[in-house]
């Protein structure tokens, strides 16, 4: 198994809210970003926690989607109703144990504090993306390693890994991020950046495997975790399911020798797999090398500069893929 520890699969900074605020403001934050609890903070101390459930409380049954009209819900203070002393868990104990913690007092969630603050929370979605991170494997036409896992040869004859990102990838982001020159960073970002921020990377590592999802090229490291030094990516639009954006960077040291073109090949075939007909792309209207980059892969696209931005798209649909493809 991987780093398995609650700090690796936690989410990080979670939205909260103060004991002052209204039950209302608490239930349109968490109908807002589909959550179900929300930490309590009066200033840095974590008092509590509130949740749809302590919400539905003050509803008649039946009643939630009108709570917006609920008067008591609008006049309410979250300490009121709020469970307070909530069970916590330290960053650094097991996944195993937040799961135990869970089941034994039923909850969905548990906030994570570390030196009396809270740095993040652990909820039963994030132990799902563990799971599927840990035992399920892509389905695609090419053959895989039993951990998900593709291994390949490059031009040079250097052995590289492919394999679906891990939320303790984030590091391994930031690392590979600090050997890209500023020329590859301003295309694959759209700007220039000096560093790839805690939370960002976080964020491009915790995926869901299914509206969001990404592949890595690692080559071996001394340890045997591996260095990064490719990742393709795509992310579902919202209202268009069959539709995601993609995007895709190769460190400088690994372009022009095929790795860019096969971890392309390889998000195209899983998203065609789970339902993906179009990727969808965009590049500032000077970075050609993505335009030919799509041209060489030798799928159907269409492209358009529209105020200074190439979009790009390419069908999957009907597309056939070769289980036998090679770099």
């Amino acid at each position: 198994m991987h780093n398995n520890l609650v700090r690796t699969w936690m989410t990080p900074t979670p939205l909260t809210i103060s004991p002052k605020a209204s039950v209302l403001e608490g239930y349109e934050q968490m109908k807002r970003h589909h959550i179900r609890r929300l930490p309590v903070l009066d200033g840095e101390k974590l008092v509590g926690v509130i949740s749809i459930t302590d919400v539905r409380s003050l509803a008649p049954l039946g009643a939630l989607p009108l709570l917006e009209h609920n008067e008591l819900v609008n006049h309410t203070q979250v300490a009121r109703v709020m469970t307070s002393n909530p069970i916590t868990i330290a960053p650094d104990e097991n996944v195993g144990e937040a799961a135990r913690l869970m089941m034994k007092y039923k909850i969905s969630g548990l906030p994570v504090v570390e030196a009396g603050k809270l740095i993040g929370v652990i909820s039963e979605a994030d132990l799902f993306r563990l799971v599927i991170a840990e035992n399920w494997r892509p389905r695609t036409v090419s053959p895989a390693g039993p951990d998900g896992e593709e291994t390949l040869k490059l031009r040079g004859g250097e052995v590289i890994t492919i394999r679906p990102i891990r939320p303790d990838d984030a590091a391994r982001l930031q690392a590979s991020f600090a050997q890209m020159s500023q020329e590859t960073i301003y295309d694959r970002f759209m700007g220039y950046k000096k560093a790839l921020p805690d939370p960002e990377a976080h964020y491009l590592a915790s995926l869901d495997y299914d509206c969001h999802m990404a592949l890595v090229a690692a080559k071996a490291g001394e340890h045997g975790e591996g260095t990064i030094i490719g990742v393709a990516r795509y992310h579902v639009v919202d209202d268009e399911p069959n539709v995601a954006e993609f995007a895709i960077v190769i460190n400088d040291a690994y372009q022009r020798q095929g790795l860019g073109s096969h971890l392309m090949m390889r998000l195209m075939e899983y998203g065609q797999v789970h339902g993906i007909l179009t990727l969808l792309g965009f590049a500032h209207g000077e970075n050609y090398r993505l335009l030919r980059f799509v041209q060489r892969i030798g799928f159907p696209f269409e492209h358009k500069l529209k105020d200074g931005l190439w979009e790009i798209r390419v069908q999957l649909n009907g597309v056939v893929f070769s289980n036998t493809e090679k770099i």
